[in-house]
């Protein structure tokens, strides 16, 4: 069993033996977004807006900074702290403990910032299909990054990519929980630009769980820290069309600092919703006339990707 594993369980066993308790799971449900604005800098993430410590240990926490950012002015440090590792975990059940992802076609994002740094970084994005304080475990995705090889591995299966640093790279996983050639589901797995890995669901890490997804998992094992911000779970392709003849606009300003988006000829008075690089979900309406905006402000700079119902533009 690796250290990390060892470390939780270690941690979980005290934790019961004082009788302590954690907030139930249940508290995220797709479309879903985080880009940490809603925290203050400082602020602990476990207990908050639908994060919670692996396996309720408080040992594990992470902390929200302002400094590096994505797309906003927050972001949460992963970093060894307080002699655990940070672990912090976004659960997908329903108030009842049920997995409420379970079917269909997801888009995740996550982008990450890994500093140019003499220490040993030793950090991973994780996400489950199978979660429950205490167990039983399973895992889908497991990312490593390491700036001793230079490498993000996707452990288990050996697919491996450039480590690139001081810059904030996107994560990206395409999954399919209904794939009808795949009884055990399907992904692939961007880093940047570049794919890593391509594999069913369910059994993507070590023992095969369930065909769902059930959490998302941003932990560390060391020093220094590494920095996660606007996350999203949203449908493959931003879900059904607006209308037959439904066209959609994009404009990047000061440098991709800015974008404007613009909707048109869609079904009228139908909700809809914007999101750019897969994150950032503004909702709209497309009224009487069949049309709808959305605008970011406090972009990082370069250009960018805006989605609304089946329809994609980049500028």
């Amino acid at each position: 069993m690796r250290t990390e594993w060892m470390v939780r369980c270690a941690a979980l066993t005290a934790l019961l033996a004082l009788g302590a308790a954690g907030p139930a799971l249940g508290q995220n449900a797709p479309p879903w977004s985080e880009d940490f604005e809603t925290f203050d800098v400082g602020d602990r993430v476990c207990g908050n807006h639908g994060w919670q410590c692996w396996d309720q240990n408080p040992g594990v926490d992470a902390v929200i900074v302002g400094s590096p950012a994505h797309g906003g002015q927050r972001a949460v440090r992963i970093a060894l702290a307080d002699g655990f590792d940070s672990d912090v975990i976004a659960v997908f059940k329903d108030q009842n403990g049920n997995p409420n992802v379970t079917t269909g076609k997801w888009e995740l994002i996550a982008w990450i910032f890994v500093p140019d740094s003499p220490s040993v970084v030793n950090s991973g994005f994780v996400v489950q299909n199978r979660y429950n304080h205490g167990g039983p475990y399973a895992w889908s995705v497991q990312l490593r990054f390491n700036n001793v090889t230079d490498q993000v591995l996707s452990e288990f299966d050996g697919a491996t990519l450039p480590l690139i640093e001081n810059e904030w790279v996107r994560i990206r996983v395409e999954l399919d929980l209904t794939d009808e050639m795949n009884p055990d589901g399907w992904q692939r797995c961007w880093y940047g630009d570049d794919l890593l890995y391509e594999k069913v669901w369910n059994c993507g890490v070590g023992a095969c769980g369930d065909r769902h997804f059930a959490s998302i998992d941003l932990w560390a094992a060391g020093q220094p820290a590494v920095f996660y911000d606007d996350l999203s779970l949203l449908p493959l392709g931003g879900g059904e069309s607006c209308g037959e003849k439904a066209k959609l606009a994009a404009k990047c300003k000061s440098g991709g600092a800015k974008v404007l988006a613009k909707l048109k000829k869609a079904d009228p008075n139908t909700d809809v919703t914007f999101t750019v690089d897969g994150g950032d979900p503004i909702e709209a309406n497309t009224g009487r006339k069949g049309k709808a905006k959305a605008k970011w402000k406090g972009l990082e700079r370069g250009g960018h990707t805006v989605r609304v119902c089946d329809l994609e533009k980049s500028c």
